[in-house]
């Protein structure tokens, strides 16, 4: 259980934005702060981001199906009604990102995703990714880390607390940088 982890706050986290890139949008989350946490045995960190808005911005012409998701998305997310709807959505609960590194050298990454708890470890290289959809509702920070244990699986994680907290306090730019390689994979494929 979550509880039973003992996390600890390692260090709080200034302003940025998450940023989900697809074909020819970008959809950015931006937080006005958050907190890094570390477990007691040093084997899973996790940061806590108070995201209040969501909003798209075009990257130039894009085709293909993605295209059009980035474009619809747009078009719905600035809705007024919408947009109403998810600011206040956003203060009844954080967003989660999970990070822990494996003995055989993968980074295991919990994220916002477009699909709804998915595991992915095939697409990236090195990655482990577990995917939670933030439409509707955002999951609370035990179904969040939950879906991280099921990314984990029967991996064997390292225990070493002062990479850990390293990379979970540079976990964000390090979740923007996975966003971008998958756009690159995305554009490559034709899709």
């Amino acid at each position: 259980m979550f509880k039973d982890e003992k996390f600890k706050k390692v260090k709080d986290l200034d302003k940025g934005e998450i940023v989900v890139k697809l074909p020819g949008t970008d959809m950015k989350m931006p937080y006005s702060g958050g907190e890094a946490f570390v477990n007691k045995k040093g084997t899973i960190g996790y940061n806590s981001l108070k995201v209040y808005d969501v909003y798209t911005e075009s990257t130039g012409k894009a085709e293909g199906m993605l295209a059009d998701l980035g474009e619809n998305l747009a078009e719905q997310l600035n809705d007024p009604d919408v947009k109403g709807l998810i600011k206040k959505m956003l203060t009844q609960e954080d967003n989660y990102l999970f990070f822990s590194k494996t003995k055989d050298g993968k980074d295991v990454i919990t994220l916002p995703s477009m699909k709804d708890n998915s595991i992915d470890d095939e697409t990236l290289e090195g990655l482990v990714l577990g995917g939670y959809s933030t439409a509707g509702n955002l999951p609370s920070l035990n179904k969040v880390y939950a879906l991280h244990l099921q990314a984990i699986g029967d991996r064997e994680v390292i225990a070493d607390k002062a990479v850990l907290e390293k990379e979970t306090v540079e976990l964000t730019s390090k979740v923007n940088e996975v966003y971008k390689k998958i756009l690159k994979l995305i554009e490559e494929s034709g899709f």
